[in-house]
């Protein structure tokens, strides 16, 4: 092997050639980890080999579980607290903040749910009594009364939360109920939180040896920092660096980090995009060589928007931007074919609805439109869907129309689906399939309620299709715990942005999360962390390069008080021409400019109406 892929590599494959069961921080590490093992077992001559026990945490815990459950069957003295999903957890908070006094003021008691669930997952993480919030201000008072009873309706209806598996576990294997694994390595954390610990100490207590590496280093050999005019010059400088090792050496592993991956994910793919593989910013079909890890929200795919959509008809009225969508999306029955006839007609609508539509007037001017037997058939069957749809019923019961809708409508179309958006079909098959744990939290609601749910969950829900083995791998900051590259590239480590501000859990008083040691909980544990991240940063490749950007807006930046005494390099790195000046630059002799003036065919006896909104349409 040319280089190390994770931290500790020598005795993580020490450890599951002796069977141990490998438990690392994520899904990301645990695929690097089997990459290792299958390169090291190819390089000694191996032809075949057993798949290694690699997990990420979760996953390892609902294994556990799973373990208790199967032991459980048959046995009515054994019965296991029911698991609830964290849409479901969320749902109970909301109950609880709605009966008690607070709940007749909040206005968004949903979203208050959400941050009162995430602050119950950090006191248990980090032990902190509840009994410390009766001292403290109104806002803790409060989530101290919606936290009992939140933990009083789960010992009623027996459920166990995600926020308390671990807990329940370590129980388990307290009491030996549990078969524990006899060999363990923990690797790629970069800290344990108390409940963790204990966990570990609880696996140790059932007789399992365990062992918990500290992540070793690949150790910085050329450690280096720029400065570029902004960001966006950042990210052209670091794909245009990144472009120049390939070309190279193919076989280079190479990291590219963002401070703030989520803001800055569609400049930095079209910058590696234009360096790496010009063809796509061409809209071909093309394989890129790189693989962005952040997930995003579920709803942002394209073929899951065109399934909300299509429910979205089930309404009396639907909004018509949501209608212009659905007859413009390659994903219902009939997309490739009628084409032109449903693009005629969302002209049409356009001239004639204002904002909203319902499914009867939909199919009327579809019919009147004419071309268009597939979305027709579609339309008319989607109405009789509707008028047999009872007024309030249960979540699992709506999570089976919506399917049956969804077929009705021919979701998701008959072209071929790649392989991101059959996965995100699959989630979202999934995410309208969890719609079940939410029968015991709400009852029976409305249509207009279940649809919420589900567009709340897809748009909460963070999707990233699995991807293959990318030379260029392009990461969030806390995404390279265990991983480790040949060449690395951190952007945005300016001082305004590193070490960066402290974001205190809501509910929890600051005072108690700095005492009990919670993340983001103030300035210096702010700086404790990017200090402790910072230096594994420069110890995961060889060959580091630190950027930061010169200006913001009109702000004047300087480079991170961290990495300012990285030497700053002359290094020039050449940025790639745009596709187009590629193109003009290839081919100038051949080059011509055309513009297409012509519209859609008129048909025989078609009549156009508008006035001078046409012109507006063109």
């Amino acid at each position: 092997m040319s280089f190390k892929r994770v931290a500790n590599q020598d005795e993580v494959l020490a450890a599951l050639d002796a069977g141990a069961t490998i438990v690392v921080s994520g899904e990301r590490l645990a695929r690097a980890v089997h990459l290792a093992h299958g390169e090291a077992r190819h390089a000694a001559g191996a032809k075949a080999w057993e798949r290694p026990e690699v997990v990420s945490y979760n996953t390892f815990l609902d294994r556990l579980y799973d373990k208790a459950a199967d032991g459980a069957l048959g046995d009515p003295a054994r019965a296991l607290p029911k698991r609830v999903s964290q849409a479901a957890c969320e749902s109970h908070w909301e109950e609880a903040i709605r009966r008690s006094p607070q709940g007749a003021v909040l206005l968004q008691p949903s979203a208050t749910a959400r941050e009162a669930a995430r602050a119950w997952t950090l006191l248990q993480a980090y032990r902190l009594p509840l009994e410390r919030f009766a001292a403290e201000d109104e806002d803790a008072k409060a989530f101290a009364a919606w936290a009992e009873t939140f933990r009083s309706s789960s010992r009623t209806q027996g459920w166990l939360e995600d926020a308390r598996l671990m807990d329940w576990l370590a129980t388990r294997l307290r009491e030996r109920a549990l078969p524990a694994p006899q060999q363990m390595v923990f690797a790629g954390f970069d800290e344990l939180t108390p409940q963790q610990r204990e966990f570990i100490e609880s696996l140790k207590a059932a007789g399992t040896a365990v062992e918990v590496l500290a992540m070793d280093s690949a150790g910085a050999r050329r450690a280096r920092r720029r400065v570029e005019d902004d960001a966006r010059a950042e990210e052209r400088a670091a794909a245009a660096w990144a472009r120049a090792l390939l070309d190279q050496d193919p076989a280079a592993s190479i990291g590219i980090v963002a401070r703030d991956l989520d803001a800055c994910r569609s400049s930095l793919a079209r910058a590696l995009d234009d360096a790496l593989c010009p063809g796509a910013a061409a809209g071909r079909d093309v394989a890129r060589p790189y693989d962005l890890s952040l997930g995003q929200p579920l709803d942002g795919f394209p073929v899951v928007r065109g399934a909300l959509a299509a429910l979205d008809l089930l309404r009396r009225r639907t909004p018509f931007p949501t209608v212009s969508l659905l007859l413009r999306s390659p994903f219902l029955g009939g997309a490739d074919t009628e084409r032109d006839a449903r693009a005629r007609l969302e002209l049409k609508l356009r001239g004639r609805v204002s904002e909203v539509i319902g499914l009867k007037a939909l199919s009327a001017f579809a019919a009147a439109q004419g071309g268009m037997p597939r979305l027709l058939s579609a339309l008319r069957t989607l109405m009789e869907k509707a008028s047999t749809l009872p007024a309030r019923q249960l979540p699992s019961s709506w999570a089976r129309d919506f399917v049956d809708a969804l077929t009705r409508a021919g979701w998701p179309g008959e072209r071929a689906l790649d392989s991101d958006e059959y996965q995100a079909v699959t989630a979202l098959q999934d995410l309208t399939g969890s719609l079940v744990h939410l029968d015991a939290a709400l009852g029976a609601v409305s249509l207009s309620e279940a649809l919420t749910r589900l567009r709340r969950l897809a748009a909460e829900h963070i999707f990233q299709p699995a991807g293959g083995d990318a030379p260029v791998l392009v990461l969030g900051l806390l995404e390279t715990s265990g991983l480790c590259f040949d060449h690395l590239w951190v952007l945005g480590m300016s001082d305004a942005a590193w070490p960066a501000s402290p974001r205190p859990a809501a509910f929890i008083p600051v005072r108690l999360q700095r005492e009990y040691g919670l993340p983001h909980a103030g300035a210096a544990v702010e700086l404790k962390f990017a200090q402790r991240l910072t230096e594994r940063l420069l110890g995961s490749a060889p060959d580091v390069v630190v950027s930061s950007p010169g200006s913001e807006a009109d702000e004047e930046l300087r480079p991170s008080p961290l990495v300012a005494q990285l030497p700053l390099t002359a290094d020039t790195i050449v940025l790639p021409q745009d596709y187009r000046a590629q193109l003009q630059a290839r081919h100038a002799a051949v080059a011509e400019t055309y513009i297409d003036g012509h519209a859609p065919a008129l048909r025989g006896g078609e009549q156009i109406r508008g006035g001078a909104y046409l012109l507006a349409a063109q």
